[in-house]
């Protein structure tokens, strides 16, 4: 594992990494730019040259803890309530990852998370000035989950800000990842369906086992505080959980200007100063209503397979298998 140090006063470029990659490279963030609230010269250019060659870098101790477990209880509230009502709707529709959204309200928005400024130092030099955040989202993995199909997220060049709330290891589903491919053209060949259920941006077997001989994924394990950003075109995907806990991993994605900014953002207006700094160009709107952010007001469609899901596994099974065949 290569790990790059302010205090170590050494500075790893493109060229100069191995070409053989066991583990992601970390920068790790010294007290001075903790204080400073500023990566050094040495550790932005060790974070980009690793994105820029792996698709992919950790910063260590980028964000508190007293943020992250404030949060991560609440996140673990809001997911029974989804895990209760069958409401994986992630890639691939596998059962056990869950596609949550993280509360858009006080106290549970942290600077540190939604704009922290060591990931938006890294977004700027990469992306440019006017960078934006639109997608604000939680990986949730449960105990049993199942492998997500092989996948890569867009074609627009962002950059995909993970913040894990507890240390991620191959024990509780870090996420896998294939060295480089984001440098890969021309690699696509028609799909039709995965084990899950048909994706347009899925790997087929053939091409993910060519490339596993030349270069083989690594697992993205990152400690507690860490942040992990890659580029929305590494190839990758959700491993299964073999412990007994949930595993959080908050993502966020930051474009680059003149991409479509699709829709704004929703945030209550009651965290509204946790934005007022613009370290992001403020994709953002806020409202004082209440936000329904999980999606409790279903409709009968969804409440008839919330309940099928609950009391009749075989009819929820069913549903499913209607419902993708009429959305084709």
């Amino acid at each position: 594992m290569l790990i790059a140090s302010n205090a170590q006063s050494q500075t790893i470029d493109a060229s100069s990494l191995s070409t053989k990659i066991s583990a992601p490279i970390i920068v790790e963030i010294s007290p001075e730019e903790q204080e400073q609230g500023l990566l050094s010269p040495v550790s932005l250019t060790t974070a980009t040259a690793a994105i820029e060659r792996d698709g992919y870098v950790i910063l260590n101790n980028a964000v508190s803890h007293d943020s992250i477990d404030r949060l991560r209880h609440k996140m673990s509230e809001d997911a029974q309530y989804l895990i209760d009502r069958g409401r994986w709707n992630t890639v691939g529709n596998v059962t056990g990852h869950l596609n949550q959204a993280p509360p858009p309200f006080a106290p549970y928005i942290f600077s540190d998370i939604v704009c922290n400024v060591f990931a938006a130092q890294v977004t700027q030099s990469m992306l440019g000035t006017g960078r934006f955040n639109r997608f604000y989202r939680c990986n949730t993995n449960i105990p049993g989950s199942g492998m997500q199909p092989l996948h890569w997220d867009g074609t627009e060049k962002a950059l995909i800000v993970n913040v894990g709330l507890e240390d991620i290891t191959e024990a509780n589903g870090s996420i896998e990842l294939w060295p480089g491919t984001h440098q890969l053209e021309n690699f696509i060949e028609p799909m039709g369906t995965v084990e899950s259920e048909p994706i347009d941006n899925a790997i087929s077997e053939t091409i993910r086992e060519a490339r596993r001989q030349t270069m083989p994924p690594i697992r993205g394990n990152t400690k507690k505080g860490s942040i992990l950003i890659r580029h929305e075109e590494v190839w990758h995907r959700g491993m299964p959980n073999l412990s007994t806990e949930p595993r959080y991993m908050i993502a966020m994605m930051h474009y680059r200007f003149g991409t479509s900014i699709g829709d704004s953002m929703c945030f209550h207006s009651n965290c509204e100063s946790i934005f007022a700094d613009r370290t992001l160009y403020p994709n953002l709107q806020f409202t004082t209503e209440t936000i329904d952010y999980l999606g409790t007001k279903t409709s009968l469609s969804q409440h008839l397979r919330d309940m099928a899901y609950r009391f009749a596994p075989d009819v929820y099974s069913k549903l499913t298998s209607v419902r993708r065949f009429i959305k084709g």
